[in-house]
């Protein structure tokens, strides 16, 4: 990569790309100003809507699997079986983060 020092046009125009997120890069263009690509935007706001369904997915599967755990310990009592139902919410909570964690 080499810097456009003298500001001549078609001298070193090489780009120099920088990744700070996996899958989010952007580059500064050497011996112009800060110039961001067009497809920045587009990748962050993909990555962004990527994050928001992977934590949504992950929100609605905790939910359903404590609302499960409730009934089941609704329907066979309260106070012996709802200190376990509390854990195997926990438990698949940090199941499913371990596994999102693994998969990135």
């Amino acid at each position: 990569m080499s810097l456009n020092m003298l500001g001549a046009p078609g001298f070193g125009d090489d780009l120099i790309g920088c990744e700070c997120i996996p899958g989010l890069s952007f580059t500064l263009a050497a011996g112009g100003g800060h110039a961001l690509r067009a497809s920045v935007l587009r990748d962050f706001f993909g990555l962004l809507v990527t994050m928001c369904l992977e934590e949504a997915v992950l929100v609605l599967r905790l939910l359903l699997c404590l609302w499960l755990d409730m009934l089941w310990a609704l329907f066979f009592g309260v106070s012996l079986l709802l200190p376990l139902a509390v854990f195997v919410a926990v438990f698949d909570f940090i199941s499913v983060m371990d596994a999102m964690l693994k998969a990135k």
